[in-house]
């Protein structure tokens, strides 16, 4: 595997660790990117760092792109599978 699609991966799975932890504090980052933003501007700021929303958000954006983009290929690998049987 080549340096870019490993730190892809990473990239990728660092996503999805951002979309399960705020899925389980109940933040809708998808419909929602501002207000999830803006609370975790909050959390951090409890941890003595500080981002501006828009940082954050554009980050939250990241998350539910990517989300999206492997719900399409996990599907399409199904059907795929299912075709080859």
């Amino acid at each position: 595997m080549n340096l870019v699609k490993a730190g892809l991966r990473k990239r990728t799975t660092l996503l999805v660790i951002i979309a399960a932890l705020a899925n389980k504090a109940r933040m809708d980052i998808e419909t929602h990117p501002t207000t999830a933003a803006k609370e975790l501007v909050l959390e951090a700021q409890l941890l003595g760092v500080t981002r501006n929303h828009q940082a954050i958000e554009g980050k939250l954006k990241l998350v539910s792109e990517a989300i999206k983009k492997l719900k399409i290929s996990s599907q399409f690998k199904k059907k795929k599978k299912k075709s080859c049987l």
